[in-house]
């Protein structure tokens, strides 16, 4: 066998047994001007408006009962971790809208005293024969360090993750970690995420 073939049949080889933690391409995310124009264009349209008033209407019947079945949405209202799970595949929207909405969710936090450390995206072989890519971005807050005081956490770190199966729109994650440490002030709640985001 030629070495072009077994290049080849290593890289299906790689494919198949790459997971999120062991992707097959792992790239920074950069956005174009063009992104960016589409992006500000989108924010204006109704789609922007219908998601932000779900995810509004969906949290208000959360707040009331809690224990509620949620159809295509998941609250996360852990001891240290916040945020909410969106089952985009059940909803019809395409991937371009998804991909702008988590895009809007960043800018949305970044309107707080917070900084962009990574934005990446990892495609790897998912289960039954999918190829699953996630869109992530990596959000912390910046430390203003005092001495002798706490610092202010904020909702801790923020990662908001997109996993597309076959480049159609699967999930959404917007989780917020707080830091356990005792230099820290408590961070925020769920209520106090969700305001900001809505």
């Amino acid at each position: 066998m030629s070495k072009f073939w077994e290049k080849i049949t290593q890289l299906f080889k790689e494919a198949e047994q790459s997971s999120a933690s062991n992707p097959v391409l792992h790239e920074v995310m950069t956005f174009s001007k063009n992104f960016k124009e589409d992006y500000d264009f989108w924010c204006n349209t109704l789609v922007l408006r219908k998601l932000v008033n779900w995810l509004s209407d969906q949290y208000s019947l959360y707040v009331v009962n809690p224990d509620a079945p949620l159809n295509t949405l998941d609250f996360l209202d852990g001891q240290s971790t916040k945020g909410f799970v969106i089952h985009f595949q059940q909803m019809g929207y395409s991937t371009r809208d998804t991909q702008f909405f988590a895009y809007w969710l960043k800018e949305k936090i970044k309107t707080l005293p917070y900084r962009l450390q990574i934005a990446d995206r990892r495609t790897f072989a998912g289960d039954s024969n999918s190829v699953e890519t996630i869109e992530r971005f990596y959000i912390k807050p910046n430390k203003k360090i005092i001495p002798g005081e706490k610092i202010d956490q904020y909702f801790g770190n923020i990662s908001i993750e997109l996993t597309l199966k076959n480049e159609a729109p699967d999930q959404l994650f917007l989780k917020s970690t707080v830091y356990p440490d005792r230099i820290y002030n408590e961070g925020y709640g769920l209520e106090a995420l969700m305001q900001h985001i809505l």
